[in-house]
Order: structure tokens, then C-alpha cells, then sequence
């Protein structure tokens, strides 16, 4: 199973795809950082994730 075809099954209000190899729960996203370049640091119980230029657009547009 594919990155790609696992997101397509998860509901989409609460997972998003913020990295070519990351997706995440935003109900467990406790903080976003700038990361600089246009990057966000996502501060999870499991530890940071990095989002790319990509996924903190898509972050920054569901916030909203």
C-alpha cells in the first residue's frame, strides 16, 4: 500500500499529508513552528515533524 493510497482512505478532515513521507492526525498536533524557508516544525506526542513548502500550505489552508 502506497503513501498516496493510504491517504485517499483516511478521512480527509482529520489526516493530511505534510511530507512525501509523512501524514499526520491533526487531533494530536499540539504546536506548528516556523521552520524557515517557508517550512513548518509540527510538534506531535510523538515527537517534531518536518512539513514541507507543500504541506504547510495544505496545514496552513485547512486552519484557516
Amino acid at each position: 500500500l502506497s503513501l498516496a493510497e493510504m491517504a485517499s482512505r483516511l478521512p480527509a478532515d482529520r489526516f493530511i499529508r505534510v511530507h512525501r513521507s509523512t501524514i499526520i492526525n491533526l487531533a494530536h498536533l499540539v504546536r506548528a513552528e516556523p521552520a524557515g524557508s517557508g517550512r513548518m516544525t509540527l510538534h506531535l506526542p510523538g515527537g517534531p515533524v518536518d512539513a514541507s513548502r507543500t504541506g504547510t500550505q495544505l496545514l496552513r489552508q485547512r486552519m484557516l
